[in-house]
């Protein structure tokens, strides 16, 4: 009887293991050493959708090698596949570990992902292995359909979230001169609060001549620096004037909160950006903050119009807590 050499290489097992351990030593040295071209969100959403596929190749690479070791030894045909899956369980559980040693941080949420990747593929190739369902023989073509729709579920959970924020980023394009108005669920990727709460809720009765217009309830809490974040807004704004927006207060006196805007090459000093403070009076506010005078902020150099980063609306040190509203984030001019 002739032997196949194909077959033979195929399920050689010290072939597979190192097959194994290579796939684990590449997966190390990108997650340690590659870094992503812009700190952004979509980037950082890539990022993290990317443990899926390199996940995908380890549990592969993990089954090859259980079938190898697998292979003569009469067992079930989906033990391999068990095996792989364990195999990637235990080596994602170690990656996630050494993170605690690197300067990345180590992230259930990565971890999940490792583990949808892994399954994902698992079950993809299982779905088209006729060794592995011959026992569902009468009933393999819905066994199938089961194993590629959970599958393909699994895929598109996991790159879900690059999607929605690539959506997030058309919108955002199309809403510009509009920074923030709290009335789109895009918004949502761009805002948030440090030391506050935020509730997208309508404005008091009275106030606004449209009941169906929504504002940012923020509730600044006592702490050193609660405040309102805008991040990666349309970053061009040179074609503009001014920026502006409204604070509604309920308060009986007046508060201080301060405006802050940076663009990419801030160094985190206070005298590298744009720093303004506002006193907020009991009722509306209108606030118009000349966009000159933003350029002209940062002390030793102008600021990068071209390259706006973000906008904080926060208070330093408050003594008790306070609410404001907050809504329509603009530019306007020219």
């Amino acid at each position: 009887m002739t032997t196949n050499p194909k077959v033979k290489n195929e399920f050689s097992p010290r072939g597979s293991i190192l097959l194994v351990v290579i796939s684990a030593v590449s997966v190390m040295a990108i997650l340690r050493f590659f870094k992503a071209p812009a700190n952004t969100l979509i980037w950082h959403s890539a990022m993290n959708a990317g443990h899926v596929a390199l996940f995908g190749v380890f549990s592969l690479a993990s089954l090859r090698c259980a079938r190898a070791l697998a292979k003569g030894r009469g067992v079930h045909p989906l033990l391999p596949f068990a095996l792989a899956f364990l195999i990637t369980v235990g080596f994602s559980v170690l990656t996630e570990f050494l993170q605690y040693f690197s300067p990345r941080d180590a992230d259930l949420g990565d971890f999940l992902r490792n583990l949808c990747g892994g399954m994902a593929a698992l079950l993809l190739v299982l779905a088209f292995d006729r060794e592995a369902l011959r026992f569902q023989a009468r009933g393999r073509p819905l066994v199938r359909t089961m194993l590629v729709v959970v599958s393909m579920g699994l895929l598109v959970v996991s790159f879900m979230s690059v999607a929605v924020l690539t959506r997030a980023y058309l919108e955002r394009s199309r809403a510009f001169p509009r920074i923030c108005g709290f009335q789109s669920s895009w918004e949502k990727s761009f805002y948030g609060v440090r030391d506050a709460k935020l509730a997208v809720t309508k404005w008091p009765k009275g106030i606004n001549a449209d009941p169906e217009d929504l504002a940012g309830y923020i509730t600044f809490l006592r702490s050193t620096y609660p405040g309102f974040k805008v991040k990666e807004m349309v970053p061009d704004w040179r074609d503009y004037d001014r920026l502006c927006f409204t604070v509604y207060s309920e308060l009986r006196s007046p508060i201080e909160l301060v405006l802050r805007l940076d663009d990419v090459h801030h160094d985190d000093q206070l005298a590298d950006r744009f720093s303004r403070s506002l006193t907020i009076k009991p009722g509306i506010n209108e606030i118009v903050v000349p966009l000159a005078e933003v350029k002209a902020g940062p002390e030793d150099r102008e600021m990068d119009m071209e390259r706006i980063r973000s906008l904080v609306l926060f208070a330093i040190r408050p003594t008790r807590t306070f609410s404001l509203y907050i809504d329509s984030f603009r530019l306007e001019g020219r």
